[in-house]
């Protein structure tokens, strides 16, 4: 099948023999040789199929490899067979929902500044926001906090999500709730993360509190018990955890469970926190730093707004539980219309402008900058970087001088 290169679709980084194209939606790149670019670029331009570009060259060899070029192009997503076609979310994949940001733990780095004591939304507002957000047709929704279990509604909300919705259910948990009386009811869920930041009860009950550990242990035996298959622990990294990694991967595997490595950020609690990062003007530790000398995967590809969305225990709606202030806010999910739904799927809500301002892959200041599509692998921690010249500069002299080769 004949098909267009979008350049709508893809980040593009030209440098002096290459470029980088990048799909803005899943983040996957290539690096192309510059000619093959510029080959690329003219096909678009003058709305010809790509593999038009195939008799620029004289050579078999190089026809063949042009041809491959174009095989990873389509791998990654930024071919079309419409020339027109332009960036469109026909839906917004996850939907994180936060029923409370009361929590019956304290952990010294919380990103949402749970607390024990706050006046949850009723039931019925709740009802009403799921059967709005429904309105996104979304593959995925994640059930957060807060600890989501502490509310007595919490069976009576997830039964009536699963009443209509065929999609996946997240629940995201530090465990504690979970019992041998209510193992049977997270039958309604797909999956469940517990956090649990820590491979032995010395280290769990330290950050999360005396008992913690064992009570986790217990509550992923009772999910086993009723062959509860897809379950996943997550554990905080800082600076100097890189030989942590292996012997939490260790400890999981021993478990049974899948490890989920989560990345220290300046957020909530976390915020003049050095435990994980003693430079207090580095407002997080670039990933690109856990990945010396190794391939990374993907480029800057979160697209909170577009792909994901967050529903904020107060019922206003952001583009990720990261990115809580009055510029981000999109709607309030009681009441959402379908005017609002289509503004986002064609990523012309006002929101998007913001967002914009703060994606190294646009913005002036990072234009020259090699790793730009791959430091901020999360817009909420580039949008932290920019709120201080001082933190700015620390964290990107960090990333520039990382041996990283892209």
């Amino acid at each position: 099948m004949e098909k267009y290169f979008i350049e709508d679709f893809a980040y593009l980084d030209c440098y002096e023999k290459e470029t980088i194209i990048a799909n803005k939606a899943n983040g996957m790149w290539i690096k192309v040789p510059k000619i093959c670019y510029e080959i690329i670029k003219l096909m678009s331009e003058n709305n010809k199929y790509i593999s038009c570009g195939i008799e620029y060259f004289e050579r078999e060899e190089d026809k063949k490899y042009f041809q491959n070029i174009i095989e990873k192009l389509d791998q990654i997503g930024v071919l079309s067979e419409y020339f027109d076609d332009k960036l469109y979310f026909r839906r917004v994949e996850v939907i994180t929902i936060s029923l409370t940001n009361r929590c019956n733990l304290y952990c010294d780095y919380c990103c949402t500044n749970a607390r024990h004591n706050y006046k949850d939304l009723p039931t019925d507002d709740i009802k009403k926001i799921i059967k709005n957000i429904m309105s996104f047709d979304p593959k995925k929704i994640v059930i957060t906090g807060g600890e989501p279990m502490i509310r007595k509604d919490f069976f009576e909300i997830i039964e009536y999500i699963r009443k209509d919705y065929s999609g996946e259910i997240q629940l995201l948990t530090n465990g504690t709730y979970i019992t041998r009386d209510n193992i049977n009811l997270l039958k309604m869920i797909d999956s469940i993360s517990i956090s649990i930041d820590g491979y032995n009860k010395k280290m769990v009950d330290k950050i999360r509190g005396n008992g913690t550990f064992e009570k986790v242990i217990n509550s992923i035996s009772f999910l086993q018990e009723i062959n509860f298959k897809k379950i996943a622990l997550s554990m905080v990294f800082g600076e100097n955890d890189r030989n942590k990694m292996n012997k939490f991967k260790d400890f999981c595997e021993i478990s049974n469970v899948k490890p989920v490595y989560r990345f220290f950020s300046r957020f909530g609690r976390g915020k003049n926190l050095n435990t994980y990062i003693k430079n207090s003007n580095i407002s997080f530790f670039p990933l690109v730093l856990f990945n010396k000398n190794e391939y990374i995967e993907r480029t800057l590809c979160c697209n909170p707004g577009n792909l994901n969305l967050f529903v904020n225990y107060d019922g206003n709606v952001y583009p990720c539980q990261n990115l809580i202030h009055k510029k981000f806010e999109m709607f309030d999910a009681l009441d959402l219309n379908q005017s609002i739904v289509e503004k986002i799927k064609e990523r012309s809500h006002s929101v998007f402008d913001e967002l914009d301002k703060i994606n190294t892959a646009l913005i002036e200041r990072c234009i020259d900058c090699r790793h730009k599509l791959f430091c901020g692998y999360c817009l909420a921690n580039i949008d932290n970087m920019f709120s201080d010249i001082s933190t700015l500069e620390s964290t990107c002299k960090l990333i520039r001088n990382s041996k990283l080769d892209i």
